[in-house]
């Protein structure tokens, strides 16, 4: 069986953590995973499927993680793919900010039309300071960690059902 690739971006931390729990739910159901920075330069032909995953920043997914989507867009087309955002944002912040990071999504995904989207909360390194809280219009003393690993975990079990 071939594996599946999760190939990830994780400046902070948090997303490597989200591909740890999705990497967990794959073996536990009986999956070969590899794990990988993206920055590796995989040859995508031997996986059975790839999973992608990156923060939002500046309410876009991370260039890096776009321009792999590009550079390996015929790969991921002849399988199974998920595309991973990790933001704080999303969850928290104004509908605008979250309706801006769905369209950005859309539009990566858009080369792909079989592949998954799925954004996750992310963590900010500490809570937002007032200017910044209201700019994005997130509430006071909301949690700044929003890494849920039994969502992540729920998702992944069902995702990889998915891949023959």
């Amino acid at each position: 069986m071939k594996p599946i690739l999760i190939a990830f971006l994780s400046p902070s931390g948090s997303t490597l953590e989200i591909a740890g729990y999705v990497r967990q739910a794959f073996e536990r159901l009986g999956r070969p995973v590899e794990v990988s920075d993206l920055a590796a330069g995989k040859n995508l032909g031997g996986y059975s499927a790839v999973v992608v995953a990156a923060p939002i920043h500046g309410m876009r997914w991370m260039p890096e993680a776009v321009a792999f989507v590009r550079d390996h867009e015929l790969a991921l087309r002849a399988v199974p793919t998920a595309l991973v955002a990790v933001s704080y944002l999303y969850f928290e912040g104004r509908d605008a900010w979250k309706a801006s990071i769905t369209k950005n999504l859309e539009a990566v995904r858009h080369p792909l039309p079989h592949a998954s989207v799925q954004v996750f909360g992310g963590r900010l390194p500490s809570p937002l300071p007032a200017p910044a809280r209201w700019l994005f219009g997130v509430k006071p003393k909301r949690p700044h960690d929003l890494v849920d690993p039994s969502t992540v975990t729920a998702w992944a079990e069902a995702w990889v059902r998915t891949v023959p």
